[in-house]
């Protein structure tokens, strides 16, 4: 690949970094508006002044996603006016590079070797300007690459926002379905407390269809609560159950199949998970964070800082329960219970004290359906999402390296 070089930024740059004007929280108040104020990794406020008005490559001087550039940006690019902090080197590629294609280059690039410790990570100047990218000498091809690239942007931009959409209806959905419910004689959402107030009454949780109950979490599990199992996780093997941990479960409650551990212990058979299973965690960061069991994920083993629950299914569906758990109610009384003593901690007692909103079980399931159906298009999109974080991998593998090489004259 005669026709591709090494290029540092010093060569491929100018950097602005003299031009940036750092300015504090009170300094900033006095001058409201909606320009952005950038700091390391992005946005840190607006201001009503600008020190810039074009396109530009910001990446970290501190406090920047250096160790795990993989997955984080450790570069963004912005446009248009706005005023960066000394937080950020300030990048702008010289006549014979593409911008876009330097930002690229740049964005998941490992430049540890080049960072200096301490209490904060920084990036100095003088190793910014040495930090080398490999790029084809042809500047229409340069263009073409970072084109590609930012369709593929474009369209994870796109789908992360339909996320966001699908994501808000639901969060209203669930806003009215765990205050109205259902009424299965019309399959529609109960008219609202100020409307009909007749279909309601006061309860410990306020006003609730009348045909509801408020009930505690303990007098839903005929089997009461169980902690999980206090041993040592081994290297995953499908010989044995996957130990199931709290860092083994996302945000959104889904089981992460990958960094899989197993659990070698005789107590373990009386820990597995069966259909209707809910976990919550009991401690930490993540208390209040739930699970429930989906046989598809295989046999699991729960761990000591979970606590089992499993419905009675003719009083509570599980999926209901799960969905609960995701309310602002829910995570209220978690913040409340867990911030009680200096550890943040919610045990098993207290999680069996937990007060529902429960229809009678034919209305939670029409209820479920509604949540299945949402949840569908979610996990369809964020499906989507991983398909074309995968691709953009892929191709800025390819690409960024003249593995594969791109037909300027192609669309």
């Amino acid at each position: 690949m005669s026709d591709w070089k090494i290029a540092t930024i010093d060569e491929s740059c100018e950097i602005l970094d003299s031009q940036r004007i750092p300015i504090n929280d009170e300094q900033r108040s006095l001058i409201p508006g909606t320009i952005p104020y950038y700091g390391a990794n992005g946005i840190q406020g607006y201001i009503g002044k600008f020190i810039f008005d074009e396109p530009l490559i910001l990446l970290a001087e501190d406090g920047g996603n250096f160790d795990d550039y993989q997955n984080r940006p450790i570069a963004y690019r912005v446009k248009g006016k706005s005023w960066v902090n000394n937080h950020a080197h300030i990048l702008r590629s010289k006549t014979c590079f593409s911008q876009d294609f330097v930002f690229y280059s740049l964005v998941h690039k490992n430049i540890t070797s080049c960072i200096k410790g301490g209490t904060r990570s920084k990036l100095n100047q003088a190793d910014l300007k040495e930090i080398t990218f490999i790029h084809p000498t042809s500047l229409p091809e340069q263009r073409k690459i970072a084109r590609i690239l930012s369709a593929v942007d474009a369209v994870i931009e796109k789908t992360e926002a339909a996320i966001a959409k699908y994501k808000a209806i639901k969060s209203g959905m669930m806003r009215d379905l765990f205050t109205r419910g259902i009424d299965l004689k019309t399959g529609k959402l109960r008219p609202r407390y100020e409307d009909a107030p007749e279909f309601y009454k006061q309860s410990e949780l306020g006003w609730v269809p009348k045909e509801w109950e408020v009930v505690r979490l303990g007098e839903c599990s005929d089997t009461g609560f169980k902690y999980g199992i206090n041993a040592a996780a081994t290297e995953f093997t499908p010989l044995l159950p996957v130990y199931l941990r709290i860092t083994d479960i996302d945000d959104d409650g889904h089981f992460i199949a990958k960094n899989k551990t197993s659990v070698n212990s005789e107590e373990s058979k009386y820990y597995v998970l069966v259909d209707g299973d809910i976990v919550f965690a009991r401690t930490g960061a993540t208390v209040g964070k739930t699970y429930l069991y989906d046989k598809n994920d295989g046999e699991l083993v729960f761990a000591g800082f979970l606590i089992k629950f499993n419905p009675n299914s003719n009083k509570l569906h599980p999926y209901y329960l799960k969905t609960y758990t995701e309310t602002g109610f829910y995570k209220n009384w978690v913040i409340v219970y867990s911030s009680r003593s200096g550890q943040p901690g919610i045990n098993g007692k207290e999680y069996a004290e937990l007060l529902i909103s429960l229809p009678k079980i034919e209305e939670q399931k029409q209820i479920v359906k509604s949540f299945i159906s949402a949840n569908k298009i979610i996990l369809d999109e964020q499906t989507a999402l991983l398909k074309y974080q995968q691709l953009k991998t892929a191709l800025m593998s390819d690409l960024l390296t003249g593995k594969v090489r791109v037909k300027v004259s192609e669309p």
